[in-house]
């Protein structure tokens, strides 16, 4: 027997019907169905094509979402482990980097000692000034290295990269023997005794260091000599050579190179041991 049911399409007039009420965005959040309505209203089912694909891709996008949910949760989850995880990988890495900086210092022959390094500088007197090898002005019998490209937790001198196309890099370079180093002319010169802190670089013939403090000199300049290790006159020295020297020093003999070490070396007996 045939139903007397009728069959709804979209194609029938089911004459006016009061939908303005019903708003899609309601029904989108599945709380009022107007089709579901309609088919209680006349008892009869509605069938449209178009109609059940969206019904079944909207199925399936809620389906596809309530996957990525669940993945989400999972993923945020994962995060926290991992980030939980780096503090100890952080943690160990600072560690690990550590100990390989030791080994890489230890190789370079860096050193933090206790006591100071002993090297040996010359300076050149210019205009009642004393200047480096490079030109810098040392106003004072002592100084602290400086770097363009250092970073605020460098340690100076740098040693792990080549900061400057000069020498092997920053710091107050010293010989590790007087030897090495002889006046080329017979005034304007200081050769002295520097005592080397903080950490120290070594080198095949001398040192970098991260602070120098001069500790004796013998300084000659328009045929006057002062050798001396007292702080005092060290100070005045490098303040106003031309003046200490002429006033403190002597007439000036020979310069010759032995005689310079000589003197040299008997004021670095009379410093304190390891001042």
């Amino acid at each position: 027997m045939k139903s007397d049911r009728k069959l709804l399409t979209f194609r029938d007039d089911p004459g006016p019907i009061p939908l303005a009420s019903v708003s899609s965005r309601t029904y989108v959040r599945g709380m009022v169905d107007p089709l579901a309505l309609l088919e209680r209203r006349y008892g009869t089912p509605i069938a449209d094509v178009s109609i059940d694909r969206l019904r079944l891709r909207l199925a399936r996008n809620r389906e596809q979402r309530r996957f990525l949910d669940t993945q989400i949760k999972d993923l945020i989850a994962e995060r926290d482990r991992l980030a939980s995880e780096d503090e100890r990988l952080e943690l160990t890495l600072a560690t690990a980097a550590d100990d390989v900086a030791l080994r890489v210092r230890i190789a370079q022959h860096e050193g933090w000692s206790p006591h100071p390094v002993i090297g040996y500088r010359m300076w050149e007197i210019c205009d009642d000034r004393i200047l480096g090898a490079t030109g810098h002005l040392w106003p004072e019998p002592h100084m602290e290295a400086t770097c363009d490209r250092s970073r605020p937790s460098d340690d100076l001198p740098h040693s792990d990269f080549p900061c400057s196309p000069i020498g092997h890099g920053c710091g107050i370079y010293a010989a590790s023997s007087l030897g090495r180093l002889e006046p080329t002319r017979p005034s304007g010169w200081v050769l002295g005794i520097v005592l080397l802190t903080g950490k120290v670089v070594e080198h095949d013939h001398g040192y970098r260091a991260a602070r120098a403090r001069v500790a004796a000199v013998v300084a000659q300049l328009e045929g006057r000599r002062l050798a001396t290790a007292d702080i005092d006159a060290l100070g005045d020295l490098f303040a106003s050579p031309a003046h200490t020297i002429g006033h403190r020093g002597e007439p000036a003999g020979g310069w010759y190179h032995a005689d310079l070490v000589a003197t040299l070396e008997d004021l670095e007996r009379s410093l304190e041991p390891w001042t």
